[in-house]
């Protein structure tokens, strides 16, 4: 009775291999990196151009003048944009107002957040308003101006 006959010990060992190889299993399938969870919407937004690169534009779409924030979005632009109203983006300036269509791809990964916006279809609304601040225009036809009179940096000698 002191030793197990080999058909008691198989399962014996079995066990004894399974309870052994379980932490490694387990500290193994923690370690595999997850897949990223993508998701795609449409969307648009109507704004004003801020800027115009080679390969992207940003628009600002919702300015709150009283707490004096704004908010801006950047979109990358590539062959296959389309565009309304206008037929060459050189056509759409500083200031403008346009309304872009964009496919936003969130990807999530661990905890963190990629966010890329891919213009689809730009549609030029309105042209940027022409004032004079816009043109820096500065009247030279008004003859009363003051003339410095030898004043510099440190004001007048004498004082």
């Amino acid at each position: 009775m002191a030793s197990l006959s080999i058909k008691k010990q198989i399962p014996l060992i079995c066990f004894l291999i399974l309870v052994c190889a379980l932490p490694l299993y387990a500290q193994r399938a923690q370690s595999q990196p997850t897949r990223p969870k993508i998701t795609q919407a449409t969307k648009s937004v109507e704004g004003i151009v801020s800027a115009i690169y080679k390969m992207a534009i940003s628009v600002v779409y919702n300015i709150d003048v009283e707490k004096g924030i704004e908010r801006e979005m950047l979109f990358h632009l590539d062959e296959t944009v389309g565009l309304k109203n206008r037929k060459t983006f050189d056509q759409i300036n500083f200031g403008d107002t346009v309304r872009v269509e964009y496919i936003e791809v969130v990807q999530e990964n661990d905890g963190k957040t990629k966010t890329q916006r891919l213009a689809k279809t730009i549609s030029f609304l309105k042209p940027a308003p022409v004032t004079p601040e816009a043109l820096n225009v500065i009247d030279t036809s008004d003859t009363d101006m003051i003339d410095a009179g030898g004043l510099n940096l440190k004001g007048m000698k004498g004082e």
